[in-house]
């Protein structure tokens, strides 16, 4: 099917009027522009798929004493859509916290990375969205409240499975976390 899809973008397909299937996906006609004048390339792009989908499993190297190795590196293209954020908000959130607090600490953990790191870590943490920005629609509208600044670890986390924590689903894990080690 997914072939029937594509030759709707084929004009050499289409020019007797033949049809075929027309409900496919944008991504299929940018695909199609991107790679119909370039077999080479579709190819290129087509092996790295191929070769990855086969890589042996890397957990099978745990535990043995030869040193794993696996390839990496090679340039892929990667075509997605993108919400688009704004960095002027998320830097009047930092501008608010610090005037307010007089520092930039993850709201989950405590981490601040100025006080961990010095110079390199002034003004660095990550800010996260409590609305999701998925939920906005195109025209949506983000308020400071909707922001939180937290850590790379916390973040990851709070995004590591749906439904995605809140701040506070955060923070009572890593309480009962660390009152098990305790």
């Amino acid at each position: 099917m997914k072939l029937r899809n594509f030759s709707s973008h084929d004009p050499n397909y289409t020019e007797n009027g033949r049809t075929s299937l027309t409900r496919g996906n944008k991504l299929e006609a940018i695909l199609w522009e991107e790679f119909a004048g370039n077999p080479l390339e579709l190819r290129r792009v087509a092996s790295g798929i191929v070769a990855f989908v086969d890589l042996p499993d890397a957990n099978s190297a745990i535990g043995e004493e030869e040193e794993f190795e696996a390839p990496e590196g090679r340039l892929l293209t990667r075509v997605h859509l993108y919400r688009e954020r704004n960095p002027a908000l998320v830097k009047r959130k930092k501008t608010s916290i610090f005037q307010k607090f007089g520092c930039l600490s993850c709201e989950v953990c405590g981490f601040d990375f100025l006080n961990a790191y010095g110079e390199r870590g002034r003004n660095f943490i990550e800010c996260h969205h409590t609305v999701p920005v998925s939920t906005l629609g195109e025209n949506g509208q983000t308020s400071l409240n909707d922001l939180a600044l937290v850590c790379a670890n916390c973040h990851r986390m709070i995004h590591a499975s749906r439904p995605w924590w809140s701040i506070e689903e955060a923070k009572e894990a890593l309480k009962c976390s660390q009152s098990k080690g305790d």
